[in-house]
């Protein structure tokens, strides 16, 4: 009886540990999509504990459900917007599953899977493409 305690505690605490792990991993994720511009703002705010930028842009939890206020996310918005729109201008890039994005959360932001060289921008995993990442607008 005493194994099996010990097993199912034991068991336990491992799935505590992997449910708190993946929860720290979506937090990071949500504060790191608006570059803390939304959490800035709740903070600011008594009535709200925790924001997060949506897909759709806009802060999310920044007060009650009765309030009809929209607040957009922030620049790095903008930023994710405008590679998104490099991409479209790029055929390879436009047809890809990946398109792309702003690596925000590097030292200098770049667009993922873009290069510029001097005949523009092309898609890194065409054939030929060559050149040095571009960065986000």
């Amino acid at each position: 009886m005493y194994t099996f305690l010990t097993l199912a505690g034991f068991a336990s605490f491992i799935v505590n540990q992997v449910d708190a792990g993946s929860a720290v991993v979506i937090a990071e994720k949500l504060l790191g999509a608006d570059g803390g511009y939304c959490q800035r703002v709740c903070d600011e705010r008594p009535e709200c504990i925790f924001s997060y930028c949506g897909d759709d842009n806009k802060c999310h939890n920044l007060g009650s459900a009765d309030s009809n206020e929209v607040v957009p996310c922030g620049a790095t918005t903008t930023s994710f917007d405008s590679c998104t729109s490099a991409c479209d201008s790029v055929p390879d890039c436009a047809a890809s599953t990946w398109k792309s994005f702003c690596k925000t959360w590097l030292a200098t932001p770049v667009c993922f899977g873009l290069l510029k060289n001097d005949n523009g921008l092309c898609y890194e995993a065409s054939p030929g493409c060559t050149g040095t990442a571009y960065a986000c607008p």
